[in-house]
């Protein structure tokens, strides 16, 4: 306790002492306030002590409590100033989580090259795109896919074409566009198949090269002239 009060009640009782025993009294309150010593007394000081001695206890607890209350509400404090802190920056994070053109203290990264090498282009959109081989493009328009329904013109003129049947691709796509590109009950599945329907029941039979009408008439007359 660094400070100490005198009761004013202890005025009656100081005047009936002597200088020298006040003198001791006096010096007897400050040492018991700071250090909780007591210090004999020999006069008539001794009989006041009692009460000057529970004065100042009274003032100690005070002194004590005040110090208490003091550390908890700077305690108080200092918890409140970190729940804010704490409270702020989930906020922020919450923020940036949620808002990702607000992150702060962050590096934008830097976007990596694609690797390019001799059958790769790049288009309008910077997107890298493959250009497909020749080989391939000849093999795609030569061999159709079978699971493409309906097959285009282009297609079927081809595989007819291939297999020199002299089948009509128009009339083959006109017939199965207007069914619905229906075999019977049941949705076509491979159209060259059909297409080698159709050509086993063309009146022209088989493969190869139609047949030429005038072929005797060419084989009279050659021999003719020999």
């Amino acid at each position: 306790m660094k400070y100490l009060s005198v009761s004013t009640d202890f005025t009656t009782d100081m005047e009936m002492l002597g200088e020298a025993e006040r003198g001791r009294l006096f010096t007897a309150m400050l040492l018991y306030a700071k250090t909780g010593k007591e210090k004999a007394l020999y006069g008539n000081e001794k009989f006041i002590w009692g009460a000057v001695k529970k004065s100042i206890d009274a003032q100690r607890q005070k002194y004590e409590n005040h110090v208490a209350s003091a550390g908890r509400a700077r305690i108080a404090r200092s918890e409140n100033r970190m729940n804010t802190e704490r409270f702020r920056m989930n906020t922020e994070q919450y923020i940036d989580i949620n808002n990702p053109t607000t992150l702060r203290n962050s590096t934008p990264s830097i976007p990596q090259k694609p690797e390019m090498n001799s059958t790769t282009v790049r288009n309008e959109s910077s997107t890298p795109t493959t250009v497909p081989s020749r080989s391939s493009v000849v093999t795609q328009s030569v061999k159709p896919s079978r699971n493409v329904i309906p097959p285009t013109l282009q297609m079927v003129s081809d595989y007819c074409e291939s297999r020199r049947n002299g089948i009509d691709p128009q009339a083959f796509i006109d017939h199965y566009t207007s069914n619905g590109w229906m075999v019977g009950k049941t949705r076509m599945k491979d159209w060259q198949a059909a297409v080698r329907t159709w050509e086993r029941n063309s009146p022209v039979k088989g493969a190869g090269v139609k047949k030429d009408r005038f072929a005797n008439l060419k084989r009279l007359y050659e021999e003719t002239e020999d």
